[in-house]
């Protein structure tokens, strides 16, 4: 019992290292050898007394809690301390278990030993929770530094991201601490050389690392990765690729370095696009993709009022919304095997839909009737497949009542829509002879099938 609060003491340390025991021992060894004498002579007087009286409850107090009535052995508040340094201990083991083996499978998919993690974060901190005086995580600053010792680039801010897709990486910090990424992306951003906005650049491969406190500029990605030469000069540092300098970073007093310019968040990129140039390729977009000879017509003719342009420069000869929205078969025959002599001789007909989203008065198809000789479109909106034979009775009364001619013949594909028995006794009784293609082969009805395809084309290369 002689060490029994020397011993309590020892449990409620936080750090049990030998340093710190050791000198715990020391402290206590010097403390005890004033008492040597005192103890002797309370051991003489003792002995001088034949029958030593049991000391009271109310003389003794407790050396750990500093309450009289009870000793130390008998003192509930040492019992509950002691369980608890005990249980916090157990579960500091558990959980550093559990980090351990969870860093071990992460990082044996990237490393060949589960020491390694797939990412390392140089010298960068990570924000402390328990410390009062810790910088909050949103007030990250915006500067970007450049680390030689990172692996890849990294940022705690999740919408500076322009793209994005789940990621779970751990991340080794410079003290062996562990974290882990929730996310992968493209961060745009805007550098600043010599005072003036350079060319816009985009960040590849950035990790979104919420428990960071810097932005992380990966030296080692930019030279391994995307070839980048990175020269030191005085305070500055070069980043040039192919040649060509691409952004700058300057040196402080603290020898950390910050690149120059600014991260372009995504709702702001979004803004710059009414910035494009007014040149011929902005127009040739905007009607629907149409040729550009005839987007010079346009201009050149006066045929529409508004058109602003400042740049006359040739467009781009290869335009990839028009390969992508445009290709088709080549190998039917562009010349027609008859062509009507007169209007209304033949009129071709096909329904396109439905469509993805209905008009705002609930259309979901529309119907084309065009004349073989004129070439002359007429397009009527249909609210269902059924409507087709009254939009055509329209069709035939307005044509022929213009013409003053009749409807002689009509070709179409045999969909179901131009198949009703009452089609078909409406132009026996009108004697209008019918034409329809063969199963898949829609060439056969190519006129209306181009009118469809020039009127599909045009809104989905605009959008």
């Amino acid at each position: 019992m002689e060490y029994s609060s020397f011993r309590s003491a020892l449990l409620l340390l936080t750090n049990f290292d030998f340093k710190t025991v050791k000198d715990a021992f020391l402290q206590e060894q010097k403390n005890r050898q004033p008492r040597a004498a005192d103890s002797a002579l309370a051991l003489s007087s003792a002995h001088k007394v034949s029958t030593p009286a049991k000391p009271s409850s109310q003389s003794i107090v407790c050396e750990f809690c500093d309450i009289k009535g009870h000793t130390e052995a008998q003192c509930f508040k040492r019992r509950d301390a002691r369980e608890s340094i005990l249980k916090q201990r157990k579960e500091k083991r558990e959980k550093g278990k559990e980090r351990a083996n969870a860093a071990q499978q992460e990082t044996s998919a990237f490393a060949p030993t589960s020491v390694q993690s797939a990412e390392f974060a140089g010298n960068a901190s990570t924000h402390d929770y328990t410390n009062p005086h810790s910088p909050l995580l949103s007030d990250a600053g915006s500067d970007w530094i450049v680390d030689t010792g990172a692996t890849c680039h990294m940022t705690p801010h999740r919408h500076w991201f322009n793209t994005y897709t789940p990621n779970h990486t751990p991340i080794r910090l410079a003290n062996n601490q562990i974290i882990y990424s929730v996310g992968l992306g493209s961060v745009r951003f805007q550098p600043v050389i010599n005072g003036k906005p350079g060319r816009l650049l985009e960040f590849e491969r950035v990790l979104h690392v919420p428990d960071l406190r810097n932005n992380l500029l990966s030296v080692l990605y930019l030279t391994r990765a995307k070839s980048y030469i990175v020269t030191i000069q005085h305070d500055q540092i070069f980043f040039k690729r192919n040649g060509a300098l691409l952004f700058t970073a300057a040196i402080n007093s603290n020898n950390a370095a910050s690149i120059n310019g600014q991260v372009i968040p995504m709702t702001q990129f979004s803004g710059m696009v009414s910035t494009c140039p007014l040149d011929l390729t902005l127009w040739h977009r905007r009607f629907a993709h149409l040729n550009h000879g005839d987007v010079k017509k346009l201009i050149q003719e006066d045929l529409v009022k508004g058109i602003v342009v400042k740049s006359m420069d040739l467009p781009d000869p290869i335009c990839e919304p028009c390969i992508a929205g445009k290709q088709h078969r080549s190998n039917v025959s562009k010349l027609a095997s008859h062509h009507a002599s007169g209007p209304l001789e033949l009129v071709h007909s096909d329904v396109h839909g439905p469509l993805p989203v209905q008009t705002r008065h609930g259309y979901h198809y529309w119907i084309t009737f065009i004349d073989d000789h004129s070439r002359h479109w007429a397009v009527m909106p249909l609210k269902k497949k059924s409507d087709a034979f009254t939009a055509f009775k329209h069709f035939k009364a307005y044509a022929e009542n213009q013409l003053n001619l009749k409807i002689k013949a009509t070709r179409d594909d045999k969909g179901g829509e131009y198949m009703p028995r009452e089609w078909d006794q409406f132009c026996n009784s009108e004697g209008i002879h019918r034409q329809h293609t063969i199963r898949a082969e829609p060439h056969q009805n190519g006129v209306a099938e181009r009118a469809n395809r020039t009127l599909v084309e045009g809104i989905t290369t605009m959008l």
